[in-house]
């Protein structure tokens, strides 16, 4: 096999095996503290903790995909890791210097299980098969790229659409899965100067400003949007209806955003490591975890995703790892 340059040593080859450094998760023992919990969202809490410290660095960003795999975007490596806990194997899609992805800054999946992978560093999005083989690259435009910065995605698999923020850009595309791009959502300001921020009241009824993620909710979708202090609510056709304000003080920025069956919508905060669940109205309902390495502990939360069994998956970014809580079902 040729030589790897500028890699680390302890980083695996694209599409190699991992077979002997995945270990299946541990059921966790311990419980959480029941202040910590929003009493009519979550119940019956269980908890698992996938990855080592070898493993993962900083997991950023997570999803699970209809073979119950667990795929974390882990930028400071930088690679997306594809955990199977069923099998007891797992493999990495590997970027870097000389690398088709040169950065890992979101990952999703298709209902087909393709893996998309957002690379900020190149502005364009790849698609690999469910075994981490290459199929194409998204994104560009007669040999342009369409975005300053993917901030983040997410795929509506029943409608088969793909959503991408672009920071930067203080805009919303909505591709098919092909890459062809179907609309722009919402109006972006263009004339703010790169990295300039506006005011949250300043931004009108129809614009973003600098969307940092997304997630699909039944019929809607959440935006989460002003660098990281507000969450904003668009319908099937990207018309805003509404949103709130996440910020309550000065370290509550917020990083991502989920949707359970209920309609909640939840929020990781880093600065507080803490995930704070919201109404779609904007009312508080809860918080769960606080900060320290144990079970329902955070250091660092980053990405959070929540399946279509009620399931919440969080990258603890800096714990290294990703945790699982069983949500109380919608029912």
């Amino acid at each position: 096999m040729p030589a790897q340059h500028n890699v680390p040593p302890d980083m695996l080859r694209s599409y190699e095996r991992m077979l002997e450094s995945c270990a299946p998760p541990k059921r966790a023992t311990a419980t959480l503290r029941p202040e910590s919990l929003p009493r009519r969202a979550l119940e019956n809490v269980v908890t698992f903790a996938y990855g080592h410290l070898h493993v993962m660095r900083a997991p950023q960003n997570v999803v699970r995909d209809s073979r119950q795999r667990v795929l974390v975007a882990d930028p400071a490596i930088p690679a997306v890791h594809v955990l199977d806990p069923k099998s007891n194997s797992s493999f990495r899609i590997v970027g870097g210097p000389g690398r088709r992805i040169q950065s890992v800054s979101d990952v999703d999946v298709d209902a087909d299980d393709n893996i998309y992978v957002a690379d900020a560093a190149r502005g364009v999005l790849l698609v690999f098969d469910p075994q981490g083989r290459f199929l194409r690259e998204m994104g560009t435009f007669h040999g342009e790229t369409m975005y300053d910065q993917i901030t983040a995605i997410a795929i509506d698999r029943r409608a088969r659409h793909l959503y991408v923020a672009d920071g930067p850009a203080n805009q919303i595309s909505m591709l098919d899965l092909e890459g062809n791009l179907l609309k722009w959502l919402g109006q972006g300001r263009s004339n703010t100067r790169p990295g300039e921020l506006i005011r949250r009241e300043a931004a009108g009824a129809q614009q973003f400003n600098y969307p940092t993620d997304i997630a699909i909710g039944d019929g809607y979708v959440a935006v989460l949007d002003s660098a990281g202090t507000r969450v904003r609510l668009m319908d099937a056709d990207g018309t805003l209806m509404g949103g709130f304000t996440v910020q309550q003080s000065a370290e509550d920025r917020a990083y991502a955003i989920g949707i359970d069956r209920r309609g909640n919508i939840y929020v990781s905060y880093p600065d507080i490591s803490s995930i704070r669940v919201y109404s779609a109205h904007g009312q508080v309902l809860g918080a769960l975890g606080y900060a320290g390495g144990g079970v329902g502990q955070f250091l660092g939360p980053e990405g959070l995703w929540i399946d279509d069994a009620n399931r919440l998956y969080v990258a603890d970014t800096k714990n290294a790892r990703v945790e699982l809580f069983q949500l109380a079902s919608a029912e």
